[in-house]
């Protein structure tokens, strides 16, 4: 539930095998392992929107045509949810910079 991102090209170095970003969730069983990730304010995967308007008030949640629900908390922190409204449940969340950017 867990993948770890690492690569020799990336926005961030080149040339250089590094560790250039991170997904967590979905889980792919009955329950999430390894348990964690969480953001400094507690939000995880089964977190909903409207923990993460307490915790995050500017965060910008949103459904894209193509990839559908999701957050961003700030450029490298962002997620997928279950939909867009205030019981919308976080499914995963994705750090660093992510493939294809």
């Amino acid at each position: 539930d867990l993948l770890l991102l690492f690569g020799d090209e990336s926005q961030t170095q080149t040339g250089r095998r590094h560790f250039f970003a991170w997904q967590y969730g979905p889980p792919y069983d009955k329950e999430i392992s390894p348990k964690g990730p969480a953001t400094d304010g507690g939000i995880t995967v089964g977190s909903t929107v409207r923990d993460m308007k307490k915790v995050y008030p500017d965060v910008s949640v949103f459904n894209d045509e193509i990839f559908g629900p999701g957050f961003e908390i700030e450029v490298t922190l962002t997620g997928a949810l279950t939909d867009d409204g205030p019981s919308g449940a976080v499914i995963s969340l994705y750090g660093g910079v992510a493939c294809g950017e």
